[in-house]
């Protein structure tokens, strides 16, 4: 079931400019939807999308034609015309949701971050930004280096699931993340942004995580 989380704009931009632009290069009338793999029968696809000034356009996508090089298309209002254009525009329909998403851990805006906490079973720090500069608070105090910060926030910043999972009961005992006990946190401003780090998976060179964003 879908959720509801960031989008990645370079995916969401590519179907929407393919919707606006696309153009019919053929036109078929008094056609028989049926042939065309356009009725409820057949496994074709329902889209719609809205505009910034709540105009709204759908488009029914069928099958392929024999060469694979083009898709069938019809507008609901007008079930006896199809229409012939790039079957690319059918693929993008059929990405998984996961194409879609936002993959990156940490979407912030360096500059408004004032305070980091790292609580993990190696490291547990505090970092405040004062009118100074970056303080080390905790476990002890002096200056901070900004430019380990800004590779810290950096770090978090680019880097993308490999892949995603509902957070389901079964899925959080498995990868430890039902009551993790280790964390990251990037508050800006009065936004607290969590990385929960649980379970690591030596093959990948990887660890599941989960963060507060879907929460919120």
């Amino acid at each position: 079931e879908p959720i509801k989380d960031f989008a990645d704009n370079s995916s969401v931009d590519s179907i929407a400019n393919s919707y606006a632009n696309k153009k019919g290069n053929q036109k078929i009338e008094k056609a028989n939807p049926a042939d065309f793999g356009l009725t409820k029968t057949a496994e074709f696809i329902e889209t719609e999308i809205k505009t910034s000034d709540n105009k709204v356009y759908k488009l029914n996508i069928g099958d392929k034609n024999p060469t694979g090089s083009y898709v069938y298309v019809q507008k609901p209002e007008m079930p006896d015309t199809v229409y012939m254009t790039e079957s690319d525009f059918r693929t993008w329909c059929e990405k998984s949701l996961f194409d879609y998403r936002y993959k990156y851990l940490l979407k912030v805006d360096e500059e408004k971050i004032n305070k980091i906490i790292v609580n993990t079973k190696e490291k547990k720090y505090t970092l405040e930004k004062t009118q100074d500069g970056w303080q080390m608070i905790s476990p002890f105090k002096d200056i901070a280096r900004k430019d380990r910060i800004s590779s810290l926030i950096g770090s978090f910043k680019s880097a993308m699931a490999k892949s995603m999972e509902k957070p389901t009961e079964e899925n959080l005992k498995k990868y430890k993340l039902k009551i993790p006990s280790e964390y990251i946190k990037f508050i800006e401003g009065d936004k607290d942004h969590i990385i929960y780090i649980g379970a690591g998976n030596k093959e990948k060179y990887s660890y599941y995580m989960r963060t507060n964003r879907i929460d919120d």
